[in-house]
């Protein structure tokens, strides 16, 4: 990429000297290139409604001398704005340096101002300029391509004729695991994922290799649903057919070994079948149990008008199974996955009772009618797979060049729920929603299950994952076994080493032994880390984390101001950040919302920093155009 396609440069900064000896140097590195200087204390800073799209280049200071707004207040504004240009920031000495490290994922670039020379400079801004015209290339490619992966719009093509795919009549296709409860019997859970996420990913290319205009989603936990152009029965016939001799093709690979599986497919033609989605959905699961009448990859399409009680004269196609034809026998069970390698049995410490937390309630509280709705309306959610995972960005305050630096993208884990209308129910709305501890455990198994099957499904030493255990899943005893069984069948892959359990101070206080127990456990045995949570000034951190497998703390930004850096902290129990880090504790600094908190808690000593002003929470780690990350959406 050459100099000459930039074609606007703007340079924003307070010293009104400074901006003249930048005009002054461009001016000769950048012939051709429009210059044009911002003085933010005639006009203050830039608000919504000024026109970043001119601008190819910004030069950004960090103190612009407007209140308490530096460049990155700035920055962080317009980081959802695609007009925002490439950006480099201009900093002094001192900490804003460090600041801008830690954000860089929102800033191109950043120079020092007393080391500023013209071929730094020019190479910086080519630099800039290249990199963040890829961004946008890649960004423009996301957002053609992200219907694929919309559940709120995949349910509302369901519904609302208007809202298909250029107006085109469109087929719903679900397809199942057949034998999912043998695979998961053999191989686990997580196996079980990846086979589907397998046969999805096969799925999902050959109908976008045909034009059809596919749009993905995870259904259930056994299956997925695609929505593609109908191209008319006999086609359809066809399309279908091909997909299952693909399939059979294509099996499951994992470590070397191939895994043999089949699927039964269901198709409905939406336009024979106009109404609620719930409807469509029956037909479609009906189709989908005559096919599992049939061997090997099979499909069944729903003729017109049919419902699960009566669904008529079902066409039906399979490598040579003709319709009419005497039902042949059920689908052979699949080869058996190859079994984890073995390793010596951890001595697994089961506590005798459930330890209830001082002052629980002996009996929980009868629900009302509303109450007992919006759970089920909840688990449906859940098993209709719309319930998905968010990552929110935990960002390093130290620079990852260091020797012995943690490189690993870290990420705090949640959860939010999708309606079929397109609304959006908070983990916070979930959880106060849903407050019995069975339904509490639930939801950290669900949680647990999915991140370790995204840490299992990703490259080693890439994430660490911080993962909320609640008081429900420490007390119960049945934890051990279930987490050592889902880990069983990958602990190749090591995915314990990409965990970080989360454990809320009270919790830990009133449940120390079986958690205490649990975490010597996975710590030891899979390699998982711990998060002590949820502090306040009346714990005594320093009590709490002698002799515990604790490595990280979350402490919020304004309680970890007031104990400072030093050792020196006030009050009983009081830990300052000092004594904390000298028994190789780290800390994470919640609720940074400004440039100005993330200064405070850098200066505090903080080690991570998470909050608004760092990013917020996305629902998937990586924008992909293919269907890796389907599930999560």
């Amino acid at each position: 990429m050459t100099v000459a396609t930039i074609t606007k440069l703007l340079i924003l900064d307070d010293d009104a000297d400074f901006r003249k000896l930048l005009l002054t140097r461009l001016g000769k590195l950048l012939e051709g290139v429009e210059l044009v200087e911002y003085d933010p204390l005639s006009r203050g800073l830039p608000g919504e409604e000024f026109d970043w799209a001119p601008y190819d280049v910004l030069l950004l200071d960090y103190n612009l001398n407007a209140g308490d707004k530096t460049g990155l207040d700035l920055v962080q504004a317009n980081r959802k704005n695609p007009q925002f240009p490439a950006t480099i920031m201009l900093t002094g000495v001192g900490s804003e340096e460090i600041a801008v490290r830690a954000l860089k994922a929102g800033v191109d670039d950043y120079l020092r101002k007393e080391n500023l020379d013209k071929d730094r400079l020019l190479k910086a801004i080519r630099e800039a300029f290249e990199k963040h015209s890829k961004e946008q290339d890649r960004q423009n490619e996301l957002t053609s391509h992200s219907h694929a992966f919309n559940k709120a719009l995949f349910y509302q093509q369901l519904e609302n004729p208007d809202a298909r795919q250029d107006g085109k009549n469109r087929v719903l296709l679900l397809i199942s695991l057949d034998n999912h409860q043998l695979i998961e019997e053999l191989a686990g859970l997580i196996m079980r994922d990846n086979i589907i996420r397998h046969f999805a990913k096969l799925s999902f290319a050959v109908f976008r290799q045909g034009n059809s205009h596919p749009s993905i989603t995870r259904f259930s936990d056994v299956s997925v649903a695609l929505l593609v152009d109908d191209p008319g029965q006999e086609n359809l016939e066809h399309n279908l057919k091909d997909l299952c001799e693909h399939l059979k093709k294509h099996p499951y690979e994992y470590e070397d070994h191939k895994i043999d599986y089949t699927v039964s497919i269901g198709a409905v033609a939406l336009a024979s079948h106009e109404g609620r989605a719930e409807a469509i959905i029956q037909n479609v699961r009906a189709a989908v149990h005559q096919a599992e009448k049939l061997e090997g990859n099979s499909f069944q399409i729903s003729p017109a008008e049919s419902t699960p009680e009566a669904p008529g004269a079902v066409t039906a196609a399979d490598a040579g199974t003709p319709a009419g034809k005497p039902e042949p026998q059920r689908k052979a069970e699949p080869a058996p996955p190859p079994a984890p390698k073995p390793e010596p049995e951890p001595q697994v410490p089961t506590p005798a009772k459930e330890e209830k937390p001082a002052g629980a309630a002996r009996k929980s509280a009868p629900i009302s009618k509303e109450e007992a709705e919006l759970t089920l309306k909840i688990k449906k959610g859940f098993d209709e797979k719309r319930v998905v995972l968010t990552f929110q960005p935990v960002i390093p305050l130290f620079s990852t060049d260091e020797e012995g630096a943690d490189t690993r993208q870290v990420h705090y884990l949640s959860l939010q729920m999708l309606d079929t209308d397109g609304t959006i129910m908070s983990a916070a709305e979930i959880n106060k929603s849903t407050p019995a501890p069975a339904f509490r455990k639930f939801i950290d198994r669900w949680m647990l299950r999915e991140a370790i099957g995204r840490a299992v499904n990703s490259e080693a030493g890439q994430y660490l994952f911080i993962v909320r255990l609640s008081q429900a899943s420490l007390a119960d005893p049945s934890l051990f076994n279930w987490l050592r069984n889902l880990l069983a069948s990958v602990e190749a892959r090591q995915p314990g080493h990409s965990m970080a359990l989360e454990i809320g101070a009270d919790d830990f206080a009133a449940l120390q032994k079986p958690a205490g127990a649990l975490m010597s456990y996975l710590e030891k045995s899979h390699g998982f880390k711990f998060v002590l949570g949820d502090i306040d000034k009346e714990h005594d951190i320093n009590k709490l984390t002698d002799k515990t497998s604790f490595s990280l703390l979350r402490l919020d930004q304004g309680l970890l101001a007031e104990q400072g850096p030093g050792p020196s902290g006030t009050g009983e129990g009081a830990a300052d950040t000092f004594s904390l880090k000298s028994k190789g504790l780290k800390i994470i600094a919640d609720a940074v919302e400004d440039a100005t908190g993330l200064t405070t808690v850098i200066a505090s000593g903080a080690d991570y920093a998470m909050g608004s002003f760092i990013g917020e929470a996305v629902d998937q780690l990586e924008d992909k155009t293919n269907v890796e990350s389907f599930e999560i959406v």
